[in-house]
């Protein structure tokens, strides 16, 4: 990325520069700015400690020990470095060795780190202020640990790591603070290179439908997929519910009656009158029929642009399938001579093959 100006000439580049050639150091420098001004990494952080290091046989020091607003524990791993070093695999062992730490030890952490600044105050009201607790114990403590590497720039390396772990759902971060010379003052440009906004959103999106497929499959719910083609209208990837529902509406609309396509309780709720889904909903109940309980609007296709309109009467189609469904679906094809449906599954290696009804 390139820091631009406008001036006389137009866009005029500002030129990057490091850390070291300007004398910046980690430590006393970086990690100083860092705390007076932690919100430039991430909103909701509040520091517990620096160069903590309250574990035994280990000299190793983690450079800013912070906690966000749902008691997530946060490692921040500086490095003033272009590559970022090993800065990932040091993050990781803190990570680690943090994860079990206690309310109480957090708070002790933070007294420390109050008198070492010459800052006056309760330590424990401070942590409980911030988390807006009432007391120690209204939630969990940790509920989690997330890692931020912030650094001049990162190696290939860092970045595949990183990007590695986090489908393994570890909430790492790469905050890139670039430096930037310009008139003789130094310019730093904050940007979370990993995740990017876009992608993060993208990978929780997948994460939601993943577990969705996996409690489905919990549940043994039929999960197959078909390519349905009606006339000139093509459906590429619908259930099996979608495919009854489809193959169900194309025979209305051949003029066949509901209670023709399939007969019994268990594939109907059928009201009087042309309602919408709301109607629908109170003469269902009304009726205090088996199938109309609470959760019936889960089990049947109730929406407003859903339910079926036959001779002043308002039906809804079940929403459940089983082994013998594509059974069924054949048979409505076949006896109301639906020669303008195919359909097949996804995933079949064999070529789509055309189902004609017959007359």
């Amino acid at each position: 990325m390139t820091l631009y100006r406008i001036g006389s000439t137009g866009l005029e580049a500002v030129p990057s520069t490091t850390y070291q050639a300007q004398e910046i150091f980690e430590r006393r420098d970086l990690q100083k700015i860092l705390i007076d001004k932690i919100g430039a990494i991430a909103d909701g952080l509040m520091i517990l400690s620096e160069e903590f290091g309250d574990w035994e046989d280990s000299r190793r020091r983690l450079d800013l020990l912070c906690v966000d607003r749902q008691a997530r524990l946060v490692v921040v791993e500086l490095k003033r470095t272009e590559g970022g070093g090993h800065i990932e695999l040091q993050a990781l062992r803190y990570a680690a060795m943090i994860s079990r730490m206690t309310f109480q030890s957090a708070v002790a952490a933070h007294a420390r780190y109050l008198a070492e600044k010459h800052i006056v105050g309760d330590a424990g009201e401070a942590i409980l202020s911030h988390l807006q607790w009432e007391a120690e114990g209204d939630a969990k403590f940790p509920s989690g640990v997330k890692i931020f590497l912030v650094s001049a720039d990162f190696s290939k390396e860092v970045t595949t790591t990183a990007l590695w772990l986090r489908e393994y759902e570890v909430d790492i971060r790469c905050i890139r603070i670039k430096p930037y010379l310009l008139e003789g003052q130094v310019l730093v440009d904050v940007e979370e290179i990993v995740p990017l906004k876009e992608a993060e959103e993208y990978m929780v999106r997948l994460r939601e439908q993943e577990t969705e497929v996996r409690q489905a499959r919990a549940q043994g719910r039929d999960r197959t997929r078909f390519r349905l083609i009606i006339g000139e209208k093509v459906f590429p990837s619908v259930t099996k519910t979608r495919l009854l529902y489809e193959v169900v509406a194309e025979a209305l609309r051949h003029g066949a009656k509901p209670r023709d396509i399939l007969d019994g309780v268990r594939y109907w709720i059928v009201v009087d009158g042309h309602v919408d889904t709301v109607g629908f909903m109170v003469r269902a109940k009304e009726s205090r029929l088996p199938e109309s309980s609470t959760d019936f609007v889960e089990k049947f296709h109730t929406g407003d642009s859903e339910l079926f309109h036959v001779n002043d009467k308002t039906y809804a189609l079940t929403k459940k399938t089983n082994p013998k469904t594509e059974m069924e679906i054949q048979k409505i094809i076949d006896r109301f001579n639906l020669a303008g449906v195919s359909y097949r599954q996804i995933g079949d290696d064999e070529p789509m093959a055309r189902i004609e009804g017959t007359a």
